[in-house]
């Protein structure tokens, strides 16, 4: 089923329009009067335009709706002396629907008078086109000759009308609207404006009340607004369907006039309808009795007679549907697809016709899997407008259809471009005409779908030759060669040939499967026999998808020289030290003749340590122990293994078979670790952890692997020979992402061909991220160790949690560390009383206190707070709130000096000294009022009375009082630091061209970042910037900067640098009041990264420029390719595809071919400027079906270009 307009929408529009037009009619009623008699005549039959009769065009010329058949109308009436006939005709045409009418009306001229209107004759057309989805706008003209007793006159008017439906609860309501008689009308004696121009209205739900068999109950109510002369006529009534009847009745009359006295209320009416196939016939009867009808008086009754004649048949058929497919239909039904690219088969290719007596709506192409599921739509669709003023534009529009292809060609794919997995589907093609019929096509056979199958997996089998060698010489013995066929995939059209240089001599077909044993006697396919000499073997296979397979099999030998020795032997590595692993090694050897024969199995130097003797044949399967005939298990060393013999004609050989090596020496490493706490947060502390080996012996393969505490595996690492000497992992499990918390164990496992196993493991290593918690506070900040007993010391509250460490500093103000503990890691408190760590007392002044916090992994919490020890022997002790000012920032700007004094209404004067390191004094500066309460205090911002800035460096400030007894009392100076200047900082980093490609060689960047400032640091960022001056990794700190960072090349968010990009490193680092040095950028390259993957080797370079919209290789990317044609240079024997890739700008198809082409510009540079083997090459593009970053930004747009090389073997 096809859905196309929201039926609520629609309906919500046209009841607004309703509601206006019956808002009109309200308005204008007040201004109706009554119509004379045959004003009310001439508004016809039965008063609603939807029964189809032939009056129902003239009440509204939308009311027929589009027609699909001939339409022939005919009218009859009658009343009193009056009677009138009508015919008309309508048609369908491809703008709209089409009617012509004529229309006679004559009464007895002496019946009505002088005055009244006798005779009326004419005719006109009327135009009918669906505007809008289910929207019916009309368009009517007639003209009419008119005469009455003393006058004539012509008419000429026109008629609007619209007509639709919309659904009030579920319950489809009919409406209609019209302007009718628009025009010229006429004036005869005693008529005002005949026919009257006016607006009609008419609404009819249909209910289903008495069942779907029943037919259907449609009230409705009309209503007719003339204009001039003004006037209101109203009918109401009912319509009831039983069968083919329609049975109709009601009210009809002036509302303002008189006139319903004389023609009366009532209206009845009976009519029926049948429809033969190819034609239909419907009748209606409708009468009006007079107002004072009775059936004592015989008075007349108004009389109303139409046919209607339906000539054609109603489209009930869907499109007629054509499908002839290019591709085979296999005798089981079935297409065979096989979207690989391999052209063969690789798309569905389709000649779809579409006919239909109308038009096509919509068709579209489906593809489905074997649930049902749709993979695939494709088509096209014409949708109905929504009804708006903009509707009317469609009036004389032609109409059109669907746009129909020639044809579908489908290549395997969904809708997103992916190539669908292999498995059975079936497609449908379906067309919907504009009367809503639907056809579904699958194809010839199939009608309803086709069944397609893709299959992109080749046939194959597996052909075993037991032995290769065989003597067609009739002796009885290997006088055939047996070739097996097993594993055979699926059923496919095989055949075999047999070849000798080049030259088929024997061949053999299947059509479903091979016999499992072809057996050869040496001979062609004449009957003769074939010389000695060296045969191939080949088999191939087709599948129905096109798929195939082919294996050949050389060095099919036939030889009749005897005598002949083979031998085919396993693994000659073994370990004979009897602990269940490959304790022995076997051989299996055959001769070809009979006799006396010897096994010898010889030592380095050639002495043979071990002999077998067999008559007649040797023995098929030789096992050898490592021991010698003593049955002492040898040496480890290559042992040689020969057979020589005689056969009955004196004929011998003597052949070595194989080597033997016996290996009793286990793989060997020493694994050890000086640490197993880290912290992998990026700070540049314990960010690895660390493995040692020692003594490495050389094998096939070393594994190690990360283990959790549930002992599962999380992440590996694998090394051919040996692993290197020092092993780092960062934290993070197989797939980049990081590990949680925990421990964790590493197991380093061998295994030498010989069977000899090792493992060594390192447990309980844990991963920790997590900071200790450090806490400080002091119970008094300003104290006085004088042994007054009054705050003669200071209790440092600790609190510490997860530190495996703690210290305790105390500094001076010259930043010189006066006291260091070494504390417990755990909570607890210390009492300072002052004194060094000498037990030497500190003189008055400004301290720092530090405490630190270190777990094992590495990870550090510190906190800060300040004391001041102040010994008051006669001084005022001045305090500051601050000990570093930067006149130049304005969270720094300012500090407070303040200090209690005694007796201040005794002062005299006072104020404060500004000096320098040496005491000097450099201003004096007099307190203006003199202090209420027991303190002095002002504010001080670095600017001298003149007004001048004072330069970096330590300075003092120092309070006076003078009394006025002539005391004088100072204050102890507290010193304070200006510094505007921001903190020394250098960056460095090595090695200069970075390579993080897993290799073991300058996979980390060390990079070193130091910086100092004597008011200390507050926090440091370093930044590694790409080309496109983005941030692609940084580190962040606070007060400490660590003294070393290593970066393994990867993002922020976890992704690895491309190969050959340039970036650039630089670090902020901000002091303790608002200075910040920035350092200049520090350039630096990454190396042509070979990156192991699961389809080989791979360099991913995003940097290549070409020209825009070319394929013309920039100076710059010159630079970037010589470094890759010295990597590529290491790998002769691969084969490498260059693909190239682009981002989503632009049209696909010019992405695919720019990117192939800009693939083939590099290939052409590294063949012809850097002299690389043009075979080694192939490209492709694949325009922006693989990005790496979504394509939203003209950064990841700009990493999205790039030219991948994938190094296959």
């Amino acid at each position: 089923m096809i859905e196309y307009a929201d039926e609520r929408n629609k309906g919500d529009k046209l009841k607004k329009f309703i509601m206006v037009i019956i808002l009109i009619f309200s308005i204008t009623a007040g201004f109706a009067k009554g119509l004379s008699g045959s004003q009310t005549m001439f508004l016809g039959d039965f008063p609603l335009s939807f029964r189809g009769t032939f009056f129902g065009g003239l009440l509204n010329p939308a009311s027929g709706g589009e027609l699909e058949r001939f339409h022939f109308n005919s009218f009859y009436g009658t009343f009193d002396e009056e009677s009138v006939l009508g015919l008309g005709i309508a048609f369908p045409t491809l703008i709209g629907t089409w009617g012509l009418h004529f229309i006679n009306y004559n009464t007895d001229k002496n019946f009505i008078g002088a005055a009244g209107l006798y005779k009326m004759t004419g005719g006109g057309f009327t135009y009918t086109r669906e505007i809008a989805e289910d929207v019916l706008f009309g368009f009517g003209f007639k003209a009419y000759s008119v005469e009455s007793g003393t006058d004539s006159g012509l008419i000429a008017n026109a008629d609007l009308g619209l007509s639709s439906f919309f659904k009030a609860g579920g319950i489809p309501v009919y409406w209609s609207f019209a302007l009718s008689n628009l025009g010229l009308p006429t004036s005869l004696d005693g008529f005002e404006s005949f026919p009257p121009m006016g607006a009609r209205l008419e609404i009819q739900p249909r209910l289903q009340i008495f069942g779907e068999n029943f037919g259907l109950t449609k009230p409705f109510v009309s209503l007719f607004k003339a204009f001039h002369p003004a006037g209101l006529v109203m009918s109401t009534g009912l319509e009831q369907e039983i069968g083919i009847f329609n049975l109709g009745g009601g009210l009809s009359f002036d509302v303002y006039g008189e006139n319903y006295q004389e023609q009366g209320l009532i209206f009845l009416s009976l009519g029926a309808e049948h429809d033969f196939g190819k034609m239909a016939i419907s009748a209606n009867y409708t009468l009006y009795p007079q107002a004072n009808y009775n059936l004592d008086d015989q008075k007349e009754v108004k009389h109303l007679f139409s046919l209607t004649l339906k000539f054609g048949s109603v489209d009930k058929e869907g499109p007629r549907i054509s499908v002839n497919s290019a591709n085979l239909i296999e005798k089981d039904n079935v297409i065979y697809l096989s979207p690989n690219n391999d052209n063969i088969n690789d798309y569905l290719s389709l000649a779809v016709e579409l006919e239909d007596s109308s038009m096509v709506r919509e068709w579209k192409f489906k593809v489905m899997d074997q649930t049902g599921k749709v993979v695939y739509n494709r088509g096209d669709a014409i949708t109905k407008d929504q009804f708006s003023l903009g509707s009317f534009k469609n009036i004389l529009r032609k109409k059109r259809g669907a746009l129909i292809p020639a044809g579908v060609l489908w290549p395997g794919m969904d809708e997103e471009g992916n190539v669908l997995p292999d498995g059975r589907y079936s497609y449908q093609i379906i067309a919907v005409d504009f009367k809503g019929n639907e056809a579904v096509m699958g194809s010839q056979v199939s009608p309803e779908s086709q069944t397609m199958m893709i299959n992109t997996k080749p046939p194959k089998l597996e052909t075993k030759i037991a032995n290769l060698r065989f003597s067609p010489n009739g002796d009885g013995t290997q006088d055939t060669l047996l070739i097996k066929h097993q594993d055979v995939s699926e059923d496919a059209y095989w055949y075999a040939k047999i070849k000798s240089g080049g030259t088929a001599v024997f061949r053999k077909e299947w059509q479903d499967k091979p016999s499992e044993l072809l057996e050869w006697d040496g001979k062609n396919e004449d009957g003769k026999a074939l010389p000695d000499g060296a045969y191939e073997y080949s088999i191939h296979g087709e599948d129905k998808a096109g798929n195939q397979f082919s294996q050949v099999i050389t060095n099919v030998l036939i030889d009749t020289r005897s005598p002949e020795v083979r031998a085919v032997a396993g693994d000659n590595y073994f370990s004979p030290n009897g602990d269940g692993i490959k304790d022995t090694v076997s051989l299996i050897q055959q001769a070809d003749k009979e006799g006396e024969w010897v096994g010898e199995i010889k030592d380095p130097q050639g002495k043979i340590v071990r002999s077998f003797t067999w008559n007649k044949l040797p023995a098929r399967n030789l096992i050898w122990d490592g021991r010698d005939e003593q049955k002492a298990v040898l040496p480890d060393g290559k042992y040689d293994y020969s057979l020589r013999g005689r056969d009955l004609a004196g004929n011998t050989t003597e052949q070595k078979l194989t080597t033997f090596i016996v290996d009793n020496t286990p793989p060997s490493i020493t694994l050890s670790s000086t640490d197993l706490y880290f912290s992998p947060n990026g700070d540049g502390i314990k960010d690895f952890i660390a493995l040692n080996t020692q003594g490495a012996s050389s094998e096939d393969f070393w594994k190690a692997e990360i283990r959790d505490k549930n002992n599962k595996s999380v992440r590996s690492f694998y090394w051919d020979d040996a692993p290197p000497e020092t092993v780092q992992w960062d934290g993070l499990d197989k797939d980049g992402k990081k590990l949680p918390e925990g421990r964790y164990s590493i197991v380093l496992f061998s295994q030498d061909r010989a069977g000899n196993t090792h493992e060594s493991a390192i447990n309980n290593i844990v991963l920790d991220i997590t900071a200790p918690e450090v806490g400080l506070a002091a119970s008094e900040s300003i104290f006085s160790p004088n042994a007054d007993g009054r705050k003669d010391t200071t209790e440092l509250k600790i609190s510490l949690r997860g530190a495996a460490r703690a210290q305790l500093l105390i500094l001076d103000k010259e930043q010189k560390v006066v006291l260091n503990r070494e504390l417990a890691p755990q909570p607890g408190s210390f009492t300072w009383e002052g004194k060094d760590q000498k037990n030497q007392a500190l003189a008055d002044g400004h301290y720092r206190v530090l405490l630190q916090g270190e777990d094992e992994a590495g990870n550090r919490a510190l906190r800060e707070t300040s004391l001041t020890v102040l010994n008051l022997e006669g001084k005022l002790l001045l305090v500051a709130d601050r000990n570093v000012i930067n006149p130049r920032h304005q969270s720094y700007n300012v500090m407070e000096f303040s200090t209690p004094v005694p007796e201040p209404a005794l002062l005299e004067k006072w104020g404060w000294k500004l000096q320098d390191k040496e005491g000097r004094n450099l201003d004096v500066v007099e307190g203006k009022d003199t202090p209420k309460v027991n303190s002095l205090s002002w504010k001080f911002g670095g600017i001298r009375p003149n007004q001048e800035m004072l330069p970096d460096g330590i300075y003092h400030a120092r309070a006076f009082a003078h009394y006025k007894n002539g005391d004088v009392l100072e204050s102890n100076a507290v010193p304070f630091r200006v510094d505007k200047t921001g903190p020394q900082v250098k960056l460095d980093f090595n090695p200069k061209i970075f390579s993080p490609d897993g290799d073991g060689d300058s996979d980390l960047l060390n990079i070193h970042l130091d910086g100092e400032d004597p008011s200390g640091i507050s926090a440091w960022h370093l930044v590694i910037e790409d080309r496109f001056k983005e941030e692609f990794k940084g580190y962040k700190g606070g007060n400490l900067i660590p003294k070393a960072i290593q970066w393994d090349g990867n993002s922020n968010g976890g992704q690895l640098t491309d190969s050959a990009e340039d970036y650039y490193m630089y670090a902020v680092v901000s002091d303790g009041v608002g200075n910040v040095t920035r350092t200049e950028r520090l350039p630096f390259t990454i190396d042509i990264l070979v990156m192991k993957t699961d389809r080989g080797y791979k360099i991913r370079i995003s940097n290549i420029q070409f020209d825009l919209d070319k394929a013309t290789l920039k100076p710059q990317a010159v630079r970037i390719l010589e470094r890759v044609a010295e990597k590529l240079a290491r790998f002769p024997n691969y084969q490498i595809r260059v693909e190239g890739h682009a981002d989503k700008t632009g049209p696909e198809g010019w992405n695919e071919q720019l990117s192939l082409l800009r693939s083939q510009s590099v290939i052409k540079y590294l063949v012809d400027e850097k002299e690389l083997n043009p075979k080694m090459f192939k490209a492709e593009g694949f325009g922006s079906r693989i990005p790496l970053y979504p394509n939203d930004s003209p950064t990841n747009r700009a990493r999205n270009r790039r030219v991948e090389f994938i190094l296959l073997r």
